[in-house]
């Protein structure tokens, strides 16, 4: 039995066609999920900035960074806290929370994360982790889990590696 090489090379560039049309779709279709992504976390993000960008985020920052700690022993954990220091503490842990929960099931991007809040994540948990501690020794429970697990991410993944995966370029000089 004889080959047509003309009949065998059509059947290779129907394949390699295929072939390519099949990458196509592909790449096509992970740009368009890509995009739906986002626009999914667009609301989720602009709520978390707002929320960041409230009239007593600074006070409360400033508090759990510079007094907290200074002011209330966490051996009795986050419950035993002063309503005052109770409330400062629970407008950063659980923004930090809820923020983590997004960033562990995949709703929100970690980089998107880390980009906006870097060190001050895990700043912020460090001076609320003995609380944290404290509140899950005393009552069992898996008191801001999710706070700790990005507070854990963040401290391997700087800021500074995701501002580099900008690939930005520093503006040109005006003569």
């Amino acid at each position: 039995m004889r080959v047509d090489p003309i009949a065998n090379l059509l059947a290779t560039a129907g394949f390699l066609v295929s072939v390519v049309a099949l990458a196509t779709s592909v790449r096509a279709n992970r740009k368009q999920n890509r995009a739906a992504v986002g626009q999914n976390q667009l609301p989720v993000v602009l709520d978390a900035f707002q929320a960041s960008h409230a009239p007593g985020w600074i006070p409360a920052e400033e508090y759990v960074l510079t007094r907290l700690e200074t002011e209330h022993e966490p051996d009795r954990g986050y419950r035993a806290l002063p309503e005052n220091a109770r409330e400062h503490a629970a407008a950063l842990g659980l923004f930090y929370d809820d923020l983590g929960k997004l960033v562990a099931h995949h709703v929100v991007e970690k980089e998107l994360v880390i980009g906006a809040y870097g060190g001050t994540i895990v700043r912020v948990w460090d001076a609320l982790a003995p609380y944290v501690y404290a509140e899950r020794r005393l009552y069992g429970n898996h008191f801001w889990i999710y706070f700790e697990h990005l507070a854990a991410l963040t401290a391997t993944t700087s800021p500074e590696s995701v501002y580099a995966q900008l690939r930005s370029r520093p503006p040109t000089p005006r003569p």
